[in-house]
């Protein structure tokens, strides 16, 4: 199977990405109903749990929108490798701009589990933590590609 281009794998993801920025889209916008039909099929417990549910949507439309833009930037840098133009600066910069908006979901996360504690909270402080890192990683190795690129380039 062809993995680079817009016939092979990563043609097929940059598809999956605008499929999930229009499903994030739609998932914001109902977002308030979704939650209400979520916390109402706790009926016992529906009191006591409404009452965080503004402070939740407050962090998932924040959460939410981060994320958006994460996909957007994806979209971009999964454009350009099916150009088999992966190794140009614009790429480094989406893949940091990335890695900060990870980053602020982790602090978003950290921020909240004082204030709706669950496992959940703690789980995604930590997996947007590491994934900013890694992300910082790959964006350092495509510097370094662009750099022997370009270095390459003026070789003759």
């Amino acid at each position: 199977m062809k993995i680079l281009g817009k016939s092979g794998l990563s043609g097929l993801f940059e598809m999956m990405v605008s499929m999930l920025m229009v499903m994030g889209v739609l998932v914001m916008a109902m977002l308030p109903w979704l939650l209400d039909l979520y916390f109402k099929s706790y009926e016992n417990f529906y009191d006591k749990i409404h009452a965080g549910q503004v402070k939740l949507m407050v962090l998932l439309y924040i959460t939410g929108v981060l994320a958006l833009v994460i996909l957007f930037f994806a979209k971009n840098f999964l454009n350009s490798i099916n150009q088999e133009k992966p190794f140009v600066k614009q790429n480094v910069s989406n893949m940091q701009f990335i890695a900060l908006m990870c980053a602020l979901i982790s602090i978003c996360y950290a921020v909240y589990i004082p204030i709706l504690f669950s496992i959940f909270m703690v789980f995604m402080f930590l997996v947007f933590g590491m994934v900013t890192l890694v992300v910082l990683i790959c964006a350092e190795l495509f510097k370094q590609a662009v750099i022997f690129k370009e270095e390459n380039e003026l070789t003759i």
